[in-house]
């Protein structure tokens, strides 16, 4: 019982100060750490297709899960802040492939692993109609986006050559609830529209899975990602 009595006095004693470093000076830097859900992106087998038809072909993938950090600092008036972010989302899906097994024409399913890491930064305007409990805000800037990914059939994982990153705009607006002086709760939605495109290879066109020997018509292809759904993020924010 006493160790966790002292544990409590602790945690009082650095509430208190931090309450009272918050009232005797302006606080103009925060820091947060958020998880994000991502409604969904275009995924497209194969972009660079000789057949125009089959090169705008795509399947919607949904359901994107991430996390993200993220720093503010005011820039003027109270109102505007400067935002800065970093962001990290990992998708893994079905895909099928035409392909020969033991000889014989089949379609297998092989997965697609993905790999998105934004890097953003964004002007935040601070809405006059906030109050102390409730902050709203909305925003503009860019992103630049860069990823990873690979398709794996078996334990055979091809390997990737080139990349096409993209810098893209957004849009976001917020809300942020203060239940403390030095930490609040943030909910955020925001717009965006990167489109990556990826070239990878194998290292053979022939290789085995368990029992059938599996024989690719083709060793090197890309593939294109549109993440085009709504970004949305729920966080916790430390104010410095």
């Amino acid at each position: 019982m006493i160790p966790n009595f002292r544990y409590s006095i602790y945690l009082l004693l650095i509430v208190c100060i931090t309450e009272l470093y918050s009232q005797l000076f302006d606080r103009k830097f925060c820091a947060s750490f958020s998880f994000n859900y991502t409604t969904g992106m275009d995924f497209y087998p194969d972009p660079n297709s000789s057949d125009v038809e089959e090169s705008k072909n795509y399947h919607y993938i949904s359901k994107l899960f991430g996390y993200s950090g993220n720093i503010r600092y005011q820039i003027y008036d109270k109102s505007f802040f400067i935002s800065i972010g970093v962001e990290k989302i990992k998708k893994n899906f079905d895909v099928i492939q035409a392909a020969l097994v033991n000889n014989s024409l089949s379609v297998i399913k092989v997965v697609d692993n993905i790999e998105i890491n934004p890097f953003e930064v964004n002007l935040i305007y601070l809405m006059p109609f906030s109050t102390e409990m409730f902050d709203f805000y909305f925003g503009c800037g860019f992103g630049i986006y860069n990823g990873s990914y690979y398709r794996s059939i078996g334990t055979e994982k091809s390997i990737l050559l080139n990349f096409r990153q993209d810098v893209t705009m957004i849009v976001l607006m917020g809300m942020e609830y203060n239940p403390l002086n030095f930490l609040s709760v943030r909910g955020e939605m925001k717009f965006r529209d990167p489109d990556l495109l990826f070239y990878n290879t194998f290292e053979s066109t022939n290789f085995n899975v368990g029992q059938n020997n599996i024989k690719l018509f083709q060793k090197d292809f890309s593939t294109r990602i549109k993440l085009n759904g709504i970004n949305f993020d729920l966080g916790l924010v430390i104010k410095l």
